[in-house]
């Protein structure tokens, strides 16, 4: 038995071309190894039929769960439970350094 591949978040660009793949195929006729070749030819690292299954139906199951949602990323504003931020993070600026008296 092969070694199982290691555990990584799933980007946005990788969530976007699941949810298309899914899509394309039809919610009610998924072969989920079918769906990891497709990611795979597509570029992205590739991962288990079961790692991919579990992460679309988590997320499947917080779309239901978003209307009472309170929490929303800083970045994308989108609710935060459950979701891929596609959105660019932004490198906060340095801080400045105490005793400099730079901006007198």
């Amino acid at each position: 038995m092969p070694p199982a591949p290691a555990r990584r978040t799933f980007s946005g660009e990788e969530h976007l071309k699941l949810e298309e793949i899914i899509q394309e195929m039809g919610r009610n006729s998924i072969r989920w190894a079918a769906v990891v070749k497709r990611l795979a030819e597509a570029g992205f690292a590739e991962r288990t039929a079961k790692s991919v299954r579990n992460h679309y139906l988590r997320m499947r199951q917080f779309k239901r769960m978003q209307p009472e949602q309170t929490n929303y990323c800083r970045i994308c504003k989108l609710p935060q439970r459950g979701h891929v931020c596609l959105g660019k993070k932004k490198v906060a600026p340095p801080k400045a350094v105490v005793g400099d008296n730079s901006e007198e």
